[in-house]
């Protein structure tokens, strides 16, 4: 039983780069978590420079799935209610390595803030 088990997590969970990204876009989505622990988790399970990359990838699928969603609904919104519908600006600009995005002064302090999220 134990290796049929490991055979589906190898399958699903064994090779990150053929994750699904909505695992992670769930978690950045939760109120809880947001992308700095996402961040960090994979930083911590994959190393700085493979963390780091995965971070961006994420980032990167998050804001393609908001983009879609919002032509969608923008799209929609206008031909059925012209005027009715908000613009929405996101910042992607945004840099994974950039602290400052995340309001935390220097990376050492990460750490520190995900201990008093934990705590909380």
């Amino acid at each position: 039983m134990a290796i049929a088990m490991k055979k589906k997590f190898d399958k699903y969970w064994g090779n990150v780069n053929k994750m699904n990204k909505l695992i992670y876009v769930a978690s950045i989505l939760d109120p809880h978590c947001k992308f700095i622990l996402v961040e960090l988790s994979l930083i911590d399970m994959h190393g700085k420079e493979k963390g780091s990359k995965l971070a961006n990838e994420v980032k990167e699928f998050t804001y393609t799935l908001f983009d879609e969603y919002r032509n969608m609904y923008t799209s929609t919104s206008q031909s059925s209610q012209q005027g009715d519908s908000m613009p929405i600006d996101v910042d992607v600009d945004f840099d994974v390595d950039d602290d400052s995005a995340f309001g935390i002064e220097g990376g050492a302090n990460y750490m520190k803030t995900l201990e008093k999220w934990q705590n909380d």
